[in-house]
């Protein structure tokens, strides 16, 4: 039995998941002064290790990292973190967990951590979720995230909330074509500042 196909990301009360110019700071920063931030350690189509390390604290990253087998981002978000300065973001969680990393792109890098795979996205996902195994693939990225919800792949969501206002940067979801879709909630759960919300997708 294979896991869930999982969108994490941390957002903004506005609805971001990066700032302007890719900008992770801001969830590590409210972390700190709320005693806790997001799971996305680096989110939006905007950074390379969105994880639950920044928000929440060390227990909500164990529970979300013992959860995934496996990590699909887009080269955008994977770019960011290759550029980041901070743990934080330039590792997915923080740098705790091990495991298969993909990046579904058209320009591939040499980087002997990470497979790059190019083509179609629901080709991606079912390579994604073979190397997860029994665990969930985790989706990192807002345009590989849109691409797997218009590809109806996507089984769960979940978003640690940050209460802070950004103004703009990179919103949780667009589309080219916008279609409604539905969501039922799994669960949701403060931590320090910030709020984890969890949600299935209804087919």
């Amino acid at each position: 039995m294979s896991g869930a196909v999982q969108i994490q990301t941390s957002m903004s009360l506005d609805g971001f998941i990066a700032g302007p110019d890719d900008d992770m700071d801001w969830i590590f920063d409210d972390a700190a002064a709320g005693d806790g931030a997001a799971g996305d350690g680096a989110a939006g189509d905007g950074a390379a290790g969105e994880g639950a390390a920044g928000v929440g604290g060390a227990d909500v990253a164990a529970d979300v990292m013992a959860m995934t087998g496996a990590i699909l981002a887009g080269r955008r978000t994977y770019d960011v973190g290759r550029r980041s300065t901070r743990s934080e973001t330039s590792e997915p969680y923080g740098g705790g967990w091990s495991g298969t990393q993909f990046v579904l792109t058209h320009r591939p890098v040499d980087d002997p951590d990470v497979t790059f795979l190019s083509g179609d996205v629901r080709r991606a996902v079912e390579i994604g979720l073979a190397a997860a195994g029994e665990k969930n693939l985790a989706v990192f990225g807002a345009d590989v995230g849109a691409q797997c919800l218009a590809a109806d792949l996507v089984d769960e969501v979940m978003v640690w909330v940050v209460p802070v206002l950004l103004g703009a940067g990179v919103p949780l979801y667009r589309s080219a074509a916008p279609a409604r879709i539905r969501l039922e909630e799994i669960g949701s759960r403060p931590l320090g500042g910030a709020t984890r919300l969890h949600y299935r997708v209804v087919r």
